[in-house]
């Protein structure tokens, strides 16, 4: 009997049109049964279709993913999720080598080879797999609009980073596990992935260890954030520029509300976030290579 899968896919998804992609997907798997659905249209049906699936599939950017997992989470349905990279940041996609052609990712689909990650689910409920950030850099996210993101593809986020050159300071109070910590920065970034620019930041280990890594960007000014990407991503002894926590339960707190992005999508503005780390809680589809290289 033929596996049936959904094909959800984002029309509006970063700089290309995602119908071309999933439709050419569709015509590289006659010997499956697909469903497709708009997840810009058709949003109430997802999970009801999802329901009855046995492979899920995300045609989009790293919101199309979260919305996808979130529905699989809800339903505690354990099925594998492939993903067709097409979005502006694609976070953890790039940080699993995932391709970004119908074709290739048809071959993962035959394969079958599939990895757990972790997830954190926020204590209202959201789930995530890649990041959680909150303060200067999610506003800077949220301003960005959907045309820009188009066109321009990740340029556009950094674009309306430099129309607003004053970085802003905030105290945070944060916990993580039983401990507690007074913080001063523009950001908070909560995270299990972090290959965006095409390399693996020296400071988050893994998707699959049970731990998600809680930075604080403290630079201020749009100068020393180069100096802060560099750091993040080559040092592992620490900077000025950042703090580093690690863990599987964090709570963070500002005075006043903030902004807050869960893999690109953005939430109403909040004071207060609680989050827990749970272990291996989505299979997601990957190439031979990664899983032989993740053992």
């Amino acid at each position: 009997m033929s596996s049936h899968i959904l094909i959800v896919y984002n029309p509006s998804s970063g700089r290309t049109r995602a119908q071309e992609p999933w439709k050419r997907l569709v015509n590289l798997l006659p010997d499956f049964v697909c469903t497709s659905l708009n997840i810009r249209t058709e949003r109430a049906q997802l999970r009801s279709t999802l329901s009855q699936c046995d492979i899920a599939v995300a045609v989009g950017g790293d919101g199309t993913v979260r919305e996808v997992i979130q529905e699989l989470a809800d339903l505690r349905k354990k099925i594998p999720l492939a993903i067709l990279p097409t979005g502006s940041g694609n976070l953890l996609a790039r940080s699993l080598h995932l391709p970004s052609s119908p074709r290739a990712l048809s071959r993962l689909i035959r394969n079958g080879t599939s990895v757990s990650i972790d997830l954190a689910q926020l204590d209202t409920g959201e789930y995530f797999a890649g990041a959680c950030a909150l303060g200067y850099l999610s506003e800077r996210v949220g301003a960005t609009g959907q045309r820009m993101k188009h066109i321009f593809g990740f340029a556009g986020y950094l674009w309306f980073f430099f129309l607003r050159r004053r970085v802003p300071q905030y105290r945070f109070s944060i916990r993580a596990g039983n401990r507690d910590y007074e913080e001063i920065g523009h950001s908070v970034f909560i995270l299990n992935a972090s290959n965006l620019f095409g390399i693996h930041s020296r400071n988050v280990e893994s998707l699959h260890d049970g731990l998600f890594e809680l930075t604080v960007a403290k630079n201020k000014s749009l100068f020393s954030f180069l100096r802060l990407v560099h750091d993040f991503y080559f040092e592992r002894k620490g900077s000025a520029r950042f703090s580093l926590l690690r863990g599987n339960d964090f709570t963070v707190a500002c005075s006043e509300p903030l902004p807050v992005v869960l893999d690109g999508e953005m939430l109403h503005d909040r004071k207060k976030i609680r989050l827990t780390v749970l272990p291996a809680a989505q299979r997601i589809m990957v190439s031979k290579a990664y899983s032989e290289y993740r053992r």
